[in-house]
């Protein structure tokens, strides 16, 4: 999994201390379940810009958690998050952006924290900085002006993890993204990915995202979405792998192991009882996701493994 990024700052707001003025911060209120690509089924929340999209756990397929088209993440809170192209090189200034409305608008000249996680998917080719927050008195939606101004309210850098912000407007939206044309980011090239359409981007999962006057409320000292607990008995290896991938369990009984792909086919199979090297001659270059269950269809460790 790749590095997390946890982005905070300081605003200003109008209401009461401790109340985080994000509605449904952690995407989990539905309308209905997603399906498919580009459908933001989530209450509260929209896309202001391209197709964006949403994952919940409601969905076993490409929009679920913690398996869906960009890898494997558990989502911070419970169920689901959202995704948003930040870099797309075949689309010059190519941006995907989520917002909503604010419960109370901002107070000029009052103090604010915010808080959001932030993760890179494993199928992304590239990665970017100057992800963060701009805030806005109309939403932004596809017939409006671009929101890519070469400025946010506050976005991430290696240098720019936190800041203090005094409201200069009564804000009521809050959109989230890259603000920055393509000559003002750094894009890097990470040799990865899936190389299907949306793997040739910087694609970006969102999660958990506060908006308040008190900084315990974001509590601003965790750091970003939940990463994949590494089980202390199972192991596969070597990862990544190049031709045999052995698992080892030094547990009695019978174990089956499920491969699948970055689209989440099943790829393997095998049932085994102390260990097993899978011969992955036949299956092409990429990441692949391991399920292992015990002897009573229990699922008892999941993990990510790398073909090169």
């Amino acid at each position: 999994m790749k590095k997390l990024i946890t982005i905070f700052f300081l605003l200003t707001c109008l209401v009461s201390r401790g109340q985080n003025l994000v509605p449904n911060p952690s995407f989990e209120l539905i309308d209905s379940c997603p399906t498919t690509y580009g459908q933001m089924t989530l209450q509260s929340w929209t896309s202001y810009r391209a197709s964006t999209d949403y994952f919940n756990s409601c969905n076993n397929n490409v929009v679920g958690v913690p398996f869906n088209f960009g890898g494997f993440q558990h989502a911070f809170d419970k169920i689901a998050y959202c995704g948003i192209l930040t870099y797309f090189p075949f689309t010059l200034n190519y941006r995907e952006y989520i917002g909503c409305k604010l419960t109370a608008q901002l107070i000029v000249g009052q103090k604010y924290y915010f808080h959001m996680k932030v993760n890179l998917a494993d199928s992304a080719r590239y990665s970017t900085d100057k992800i963060g927050l701009q805030l806005s008195s109309y939403p932004y939606f596809q017939q409006n002006t671009s929101p890519i101004s070469n400025h946010a309210i506050v976005y991430s850098n290696i240098n720019i993890i936190d800041a203090a912000f005094i409201a200069d407007s009564a804000y009521q939206y809050m959109v989230i993204g890259n603000f920055f044309d393509d000559a003002h980011i750094t894009i890097t090239d990470l040799g990865t990915g899936n190389h299907s359409y949306f793997g040739d981007g910087a694609y970006y999962y969102i999660d958990m995202v506060c908006l308040s006057t008190d900084s315990l409320t974001c509590n601003a000292t965790t750091n970003g979405i939940t990463t994949i607990k590494q089980n202390n008995v199972i192991n596969a290896f070597p990862n990544p792998f190049s031709a045999n991938l052995t698992f080892t369990n030094p547990n009695t009984g019978r174990t089956t192991i499920n491969l699948y792909d970055i689209f989440l086919r099943r790829v393997l199979q095998t049932t085994f009882t102390n260990s097993t090297t899978l011969n992955t001659a036949q299956l092409r270059d990429g990441i692949y996701f391991y399920e292992i269950s015990d002897d009573n269809n229990k699922v008892i460790s999941k993990g990510k493994v790398i073909k090169r």
